[in-house]
């Protein structure tokens, strides 16, 4: 359960003197209904003829799995992280989850950060009037600071956002390393020519996604949101494995491969993200 934000109600007394109860909100999970995955793997008779010899067809099979695991993965990380829900099966995306405009967002039952009752469920959001160097770095600062006060999980566990975006943050990472270390060893000042190896923002992890949202960074909590797989429903053969297609026509057979969950919201006021980030 997560609590709203709201005052004590309970008081100072002495002798006979009665409270009046006063019941408060209290949240529990927001999760989206199940979304369900499946990938063809084909192995065609053609297939089967081109590797007869030892091994040769469980080789090739064996590729064709972790070429449709693959496949599945780019498939489920571009919804995930798209702005809206293209089709009604589609799971709820980060970008829902953390919407720009909370009065605005139908996520998750249409919980909605703005009406009165459902103070603690707004997310925080930090838009940014400038480049990152000028504004967007204060944005990215003011956000963590609310977020460490508001969320009872504290600082977020990993910063995620463009290649674009992490690159004005190594640049001004960079500029900062050159300064401090021409002031003290050469060590320092080698490493800073030679880059940033493991790059984060107070002590935060920062990587890049080539799904995310341009001009976003994201501040995300295990322990906020989470991508809940089905019991035997990660990345796993569906049903009895490969079956035949003959009857359609199609001399091969086929087997797919699945994946089925949901994302879950514990939390809004732990998870948060800066917008419009245009320029370095």
């Amino acid at each position: 359960p997560v609590p709203e934000g709201s005052a004590a109600v309970g008081r100072s007394y002495t002798g006979v003197q009665g409270h009046t109860p006063q019941d408060v909100n209290v949240a529990v999970t927001a999760e989206q209904d199940c979304a369900f995955f499946a990938e063809p793997i084909v192995f065609t008779h053609t297939d089967e003829q081109r590797t007869k010899g030892s091994g040769k067809t469980f080789d090739l099979l064996d590729q064709k799995r972790i070429h449709a695991t693959r496949r599945l993965t780019d498939k489920h990380s571009a919804l995930i992280w798209s702005s809206t829900q293209v089709n009604a099966t589609d799971p709820t995306t980060i970008r829902l989850a953390i919407p720009i405009d909370p009065t605005a967002s139908v996520a998750f039952n249409n919980l909605n950060g703005s009406s009165g009752n459902q103070t603690w469920w707004r997310n925080k959001t930090q838009t940014c009037t400038g480049s990152y160097a000028t504004d967007g770095i204060n944005k990215l600062d003011t956000l963590l600071n609310d977020m460490a006060e508001d969320s009872t999980t504290g600082e977020p566990e990993l910063l995620v956002t463009t290649k674009a975006i992490f690159a004005f943050m190594q640049r001004a990472s960079r500029g900062y390393m050159n300064l401090t270390s021409a002031l003290n060893t050469k060590a320092g000042k080698q490493m800073a020519d030679l880059g940033i190896p493991i790059l984060s923002h107070n002590g935060i992890p920062v990587v890049h996604d080539s799904d995310c949202t341009s001009g976003c960074i994201y501040a995300l909590h295990s322990d906020a949101i989470q991508w809940v797989a089905n019991s035997g429903g990660d990345y796993t053969l569906m049903g009895d494995g490969f079956e035949s297609m003959r009857s359609t026509g199609v001399m091969a057979v086929v087997a797919y491969e699945r994946l089925e969950g949901n994302i879950r919201v514990m939390e809004r006021r732990a998870l948060g993200q800066v917008d419009a980030i245009t320029a370095a």
